[in-house]
């Protein structure tokens, strides 16, 4: 228990300021610190030196990520509010006006407050973050977005230089509705465009030399790769040398960042070798090594959501109930995890294209029949992926204390693999008759003649 002593915390960029309110002590206290190492050690001893105290901080995982970085190595318990929880109570409680000393005793009172109704063990963080494998899956979602504007705006240059050498690269046949891949993906092609950016001359080159252009990398298919290069280099006109050193720079670029992605795919596949929990989601067939470890980088512990409708509006899959009286409706939630409900879209998206004959898979397919888009139809695959996900993520916990295993059992209520005997099905009751003849259970279907015996 606690002495009604809560430590209020207001982060910036090269520091934080600190407030100590103590009930029934009109008198505060008020400390800065660095988020240098040193700052950050005295901050630790004088923590410690308070005992029993609420430690509770202004937002999460921004400018605060160096001072809860420190107290998890030093298993010191903390709590977070949300910025506009704080600025909210702020201002019923203190006033409008507002600076560092303001935020951090607002921080400190709120969490009193909390403390007193017992509300404040739901603001408590318990689940440490893999801070290296975040960073890692989101430089590598930005590179993959950094990628994609480069491959756009090759095409877009090409495109307005060469016509002729735009068509031919995107093929007279036009693409089936699931899209081809870009083919400035290809490694080959984009050797060949960096090195010999000047494509009305690749007719001239000898096959030696194109193969040497395009890295010298005998791959499967390059000799056919070759000929489709001489079909398109024939009727292509000269352009301007200022546009060839664009396409040359862009390609040079687009090289670069496939470079840097297979080096973090490497450590992001090496550092999760032995995760049980990210090996596990790869079992599942669409979802590889950077979505499986994306989706764990983004959910922290899967013990933080009770259920998977909890999951999934973390994850912008679900929608808010507004309700008011006896009127009641659903609104969007835009309060979410973007990054996240993006990974969940592309494991949709390629489930449903490596699972062709599965049940979902056939949903999605009876969704765009009906006329429904086709980003909304994945949205819904992706809703049914988190119960999958959170069922397997859920199996994988080793009950270890009275509390863990109060989390699992509710995680399980929430899935349905246990449901206790009080709990009212959402069925509605079947107009079906039971009835007993002879001394067995019958049912008499709408009250008509023909009878059916139940085992």
């Amino acid at each position: 228990m606690n002495q009604g002593k809560a430590v209020g915390i207001d982060p910036d960029a090269k520091g934080f300021k600190c407030i100590l309110l103590q009930n029934g002590i009109q008198k505060k206290e008020g400390r800065h610190f660095s988020i240098e190492q040193q700052g950050l050690q005295d901050f630790v001893k004088w923590i410690q030196s308070l005992k029993e105290v609420i430690i509770a901080i202004e937002g999460a995982n921004g400018q605060s990520r160096p001072i809860e970085q420190t107290l998890r190595a030093h298993r010191i318990v903390f709590h977070t509010f949300k910025a506009s929880d704080v600025e909210k109570y702020r201002r019923a409680v203190m006033g409008e006006n507002k600076d560092n000393d303001k935020d951090a005793e607002a921080t400190a009172s709120l969490a009193l407050a909390l403390d007193s109704q017992g509300r404040l063990k739901n603001y408590k963080r318990v689940w440490f973050p893999n801070i290296s494998l975040q960073l890692l899956t989101r430089q590598y979602a930005r590179l993959t977005k950094n990628k994609t504007g480069e491959i756009n705006n090759l095409w877009k240059i090409i495109r307005e230089a060469s016509p002729d050498f735009y068509v031919s690269l995107k093929g007279k046949k036009k693409a089936n509705k699931e899209g081809k891949r870009s083919k400035f993906n290809n490694k080959n092609l984009l050797n060949l465009l960096f090195s010999r950016p000047a494509v009305s001359e690749w007719k001239n080159l000898t096959d030696a030399e194109l193969f040497k252009a395009m890295g010298g990398r005998n791959d499967k298919g390059v000799s056919a790769r070759i000929a489709q290069i001489r079909g398109i280099a024939q009727d292509i006109t000269s352009m301007d040398e200022s546009v060839y050193e664009l396409i040359s720079m862009t390609a040079e670029r687009i090289l670069l960042i496939k470079k840097q992605q297979k080096i973090i795919k490497g450590k992001i596949e090496n550092k999760n070798a032995d995760n049980k929990e990210i090996q596990n989601l790869m079992e599942i067939k669409g979802i590889a090594a950077i979505t499986a470890s994306t989706i764990m980088a983004e959910l922290i512990d899967i013990r933080r959501f009770v259920k998977d409708d909890n999951l999934a509006s973390y994850a912008g899959l679900g929608r808010k109930k507004d309700a008011t009286g006896e009127t009641g409706s659903e609104k969007k939630n835009f309060n979410y995890n973007r990054r996240l409900k993006n990974i969940l879209m592309t494991a949709a998206k390629n489930f449903v294209h490596f699972n062709p004959d599965h049940h979902l898979s056939g949903y999605f397919r009876h969704l765009c029949k009906t006329g429904m888009e086709r980003t909304e139809a994945y949205k819904r695959v992706a809703r049914s992926l988190v119960r999958l996900i959170f069922r397997r993520l859920y199996g994988l916990i080793k009950v270890t204390d009275p509390e863990a295993a109060l989390i699992e059992n509710e995680g399980s209520m929430a899935n349905g693999k246990i449901r206790d005997t009080h709990v009212s099905s959402n069925i509605p009751p079947s107009n079906d008759v039971i009835i007993k003849k002879n001394g067995r259970k019958c049912q008499m279907r709408n009250r008509k003649p023909r009878e059916k015996c139940l085992t």
